[in-house]
């Protein structure tokens, strides 16, 4: 899922980036100077699991966002506050517990057993 934020990191700047979360994880990274930084692929402690917070004050300093991520890179922490709206952050939230059911190979045997219990009850019916 694709998510429109900020980081906010040494400076007190904020960049605009786009995030790429999959699976309880930033996958992928990028801003308009650059595209396609994967922090997975880096080892990188960006990658790294994470918790959402919500803002306790919404003002310019965090550019009006409800929520926001607490990164530890090298040791310096920086935020990343996230433009989303209740429903992104309940997928977020959803991502983050890493269910057995969220898992592509369960799904895929439910998918199977349904199939081959389907195919039986057919036959089953036409002989």
């Amino acid at each position: 899922m694709w998510v429109n934020g900020f980081i906010k990191w040494k400076t007190n700047d904020l960049i605009p980036h786009k995030l790429l979360f999959k699976h309880g994880k930033i996958q992928e990274v990028e801003n308009k100077n650059f595209k396609g930084i994967k922090a997975l692929e880096t080892n990188s402690t960006l990658a790294d699991n994470f918790e959402i917070f919500k803002t306790y004050k919404r003002d310019k300093s965090n550019n009006h966002c409800k929520y926001y991520i607490k990164k530890s890179v090298d040791e310096e922490v920086f935020l990343i506050f996230l433009k989303i709206n209740i429903s992104q952050y309940w997928k977020l939230k959803w991502q983050l517990k890493e269910w057995l059911i969220q898992s592509k190979d369960f799904k895929l045997e439910i998918l199977k057993f349904l199939a081959i219990a389907l195919l039986a009850y057919l036959i089953g019916k036409l002989s």
